[in-house]
């Protein structure tokens, strides 16, 4: 019974590590990279062949192109093909729910007891969900945990079989990422571990024989990685990624791990040398091997972040353990119960430093691509449009269109090998300057552009200058621009083009100050943008002018329209502010400010308490929220939200003036009104 009891108190621990990491995966898509992996996915399948050059590009057409992870790409398609995102969405889930259960069960086979194996990965799938995206990289996950497992399990004792397993995996692995290089190098730190570990009182000539013997082994590995389609170049590839990066192009995911958005590696990196240290005996030196080169390329590169998570889960957890109990009295009756409490510490600090509201794990969840940054009906009209050829396309949509629009071209991508340097540093050189962009677009013969509403490198953000290009399209997602001196767009432009309303929009000091049919344009514009119940600021001014025209009713289905669109991006995208929306705040105030004038109206206290919400730190909404209770009589409620808005912003006059006739009126009985 003992040992039934205990086999499903395992598979538990092992399934909750599994749906705790796969619940972390499902927020909605931000990956740009998903697009470019299923354009190869479709090329391969259509032509039962790899793409050996840069298609999708007119800056380096002909350059060659290594599809390193074609097995993938081909996989990925597929699994497109039968559900769409949402069926990419949950493999994707389910691979990396798949990879923490096996890390739990690594962490096991170390030694580490039930709850602190389960807590160590609870803790470790936290500090890796930045990562938990639909690339080729959770397969990596997944492999590199395999093998964790395989190693060590068979510590001290390798058998052929298990060399044999290992030595699969790796071949299997350089079909579908790169990542197989740390597949190999921890292989090589057990070999070798395994050797240094067996010297004390061997002589000399069987220590030489020992490391012949891993030299062979692991020349017969390293073959392992040229079973794929571009052979050596693989390795180049991966080294390329881990040396010469920044040569080409500064990325985001080869940075340094900041400390404030990253305490749990840090935490993990210093504390657990301390912790093998304090079992220095019984701790492996391929332990040691990995935490050094693992946390290494972490410190360079913060997207390996959850390859030393995995590497090092076996060694932390066990450690952890062994530690804990070594301070605990020995004779206690509750010393197994005391070391499973301690065993929470590390997922409860993993949780308390997120960089994030912890009610975004649970309030981002959803299926599907976020609207916020993927540009998809951008594209979805470009392609009803049959807009196509040479497009400046922003970074993070480049794939997208690749996807979306197969017969268009792109300047450059993130698939950095498939374009010379040149290619990015001329890109990077544009956005030196407006005459440096316009000269690259002129270059190139770019006559239109798509791009997210991101303001990244690489992106034009602010660049197109509005005498020559005409904004046709835009939504919370993404926008397109074509040039106003081709005839091809004539029409475009007369039909579609956004004068007044634009995604630069100051929206509610347009509201108070276009008048005449500057302003029936703007009010127009952001009707039609309303079609998307996502986007905040034109909801946000449909709300504004429906007060203003007393159609309250309207505004304020409008205004809770702009409110739950700014939630929504708010929860995708948490601000460090807790800002959701100004524009959303100042409707629900105008909004507030118009029931307030009529007696026999509804109530504008929850309009008020709603526009403090979706921004607590904006001076002008506290001013606001001040002006209207101070209408209504509420001369402390009218004093407290103007002293609010002077303590975010102490030179604020509005506030400081109303504050002064609040305690004007709260001094006067007479004058006090309810609170």
């Amino acid at each position: 019974m003992r040992s039934t009891n205990g086999r499903l108190a395992l598979a538990g621990a092992a399934l909750l590590s599994a749906g705790w990491a796969a619940l972390l995966t499902l927020r909605p898509i931000v990956e740009p990279d998903l697009f470019w992996h299923l354009a190869v996915g479709r090329f391969i399948g259509e032509h039962h062949r790899l793409p050996m050059r840069n298609l999708w590009s007119y800056t380096a057409p002909d350059h060659p192109f290594l599809a390193s992870s074609w097995l993938y790409d081909v996989m990925l398609y597929g699994v497109h093909r039968l559900g769409g995102v949402t069926a990419v969405h949950l493999c994707t889930a389910a691979l990396v729910g798949f990879t923490f259960a096996v890390v739990f069960l690594a962490v096991r086979a170390r030694g580490a007891s039930i709850p602190w194996a389960l807590s160590t990965v609870l803790a470790l799938a936290v500090g890796s969900e930045a990562r938990f995206s639909p690339r080729p990289q959770v397969l990596s996950y997944v492999l590199l945990a395999l093998l964790s497992l395989l190693l060590t399990r068979s510590a001290g004792r390798r058998s052929w079989r298990t060399l044999l397993a290992c030595w699969l995996i790796l071949a299997f692995w350089a079909n579908l990422h790169a990542g197989v290089v740390f597949g190999l190098g921890l292989v090589g730190f057990h070999l070798v571990g395994d050797v240094l570990q067996s010297f004390p009182g061997r002589p000399w000539p069987a220590r030489g024989r020992a490391l012949l013997g891993v030299a062979a082994t692991g020349l017969v590995f390293l073959a392992a990685l040229l079973v794929n389609p571009g052979g050596p170049e693989l390795i180049r590839y991966a080294l390329f990624h881990v040396s010469d990066v920044d040569d080409v192009v500064k990325l985001a995911e080869f940075v340094i791990p900041p400390l404030q958005e990253r305490p749990l590696f840090w935490a993990v990196l210093v504390v657990l040398p301390l912790l093998l240290l304090a079992r220095i005996r019984e701790t492996r030196v391929a332990e040691w091997l990995a935490w050094a080169a693992f946390g290494a390329l972490a410190c360079r590169a913060i997207r390996l972040i959850p390859d030393f998570f995995i590497v090092v889960a076996p060694s932390l957890g066990w450690a952890a353990q062994r530690t804990v109990e070594r301070w605990l009295p020995p004779s206690s009756p509750r010393r197994a119960r005391l070391a499973a409490v301690a065993s929470g510490v590390l997922p409860l600090f993993a949780l308390a430093t997120v960089p994030f509201p912890t009610q975004h794990l649970v309030r981002r969840l959803g299926l599907g691509l976020d609207p916020f940054t993927n540009a998809e009906r951008a594209v979805a009209t470009a392609s009803q449009w049959r807009l196509s050829g040479r497009v400046f396309a922003g970074w993070d949509v480049t794939g997208l269109v690749e996807w979306g629009l197969p017969e268009a071209r792109v300047q450059i991508d993130p698939r950095l090998l498939a374009y010379p340097p040149s290619v990015f540093h001329e890109a990077e050189a544009a956005e030196s300057s407006q005459e440096a962009f316009d000269a690259y677009l002129d270059r190139w013969d770019v006559h239109w552009a798509l791009r997210s509403q991101q303001r990244y490198r690489f992106t034009g953000a602010g660049w197109f200058d509005a005498r020559r290009w005409a904004v046709v399209f835009w939504d919370e997602g993404g926008q397109i621009l074509v040039r106003r001196d081709d005839p091809r767009f004539e029409q475009l432009v007369r039909e579609q083009e956004y004068v007044e309303f634009l995604p630069a929009t100051r929206v509610f000091e347009s509201w108070r100050s276009l008048r005449g049919e500057r302003r029936s344009r703007w009010v127009s514009e952001a009707a039609r943008l309303a079609r998307s119940p996502l986007l905040v600021d034109a909801h946000s001014a449909l709300c504004l002018e429906g007060a203003r025209q007393g159609r309250l009713s309207s505004a304020r289905d409008e205004c809770r329209t702009a409110g739950d669109a700014a939630d929504r991006r708010y929860w995708l995208h948490p601000a460090p502010d807790r800002l959701r929306s100004t524009s959303a705040a100042l409707a629900h105030v105008v909004l507030a400010g118009e029931l307030a004038r009529r007696p026999d109206g509804d109530s504008p206290d929850p309009l008020l308490d709603r526009a403090a919400t979706l921004a607590p730190s904006n001076a002008d909404v506290w001013a606001g929220i001040g002006a209207v209770r101070l209408d209504m009589k509420r001369a402390e409620l009218a004093a407290a939200a103007f002293r609010q808005a002077l303590k975010l912003s102490p030179e604020h006059r509005p506030a400081a003036d109303g504050l002064a006739r609040a305690e004007a009126l709260a001094s006067d009985p007479g004058g006090r009104g309810s609170r």
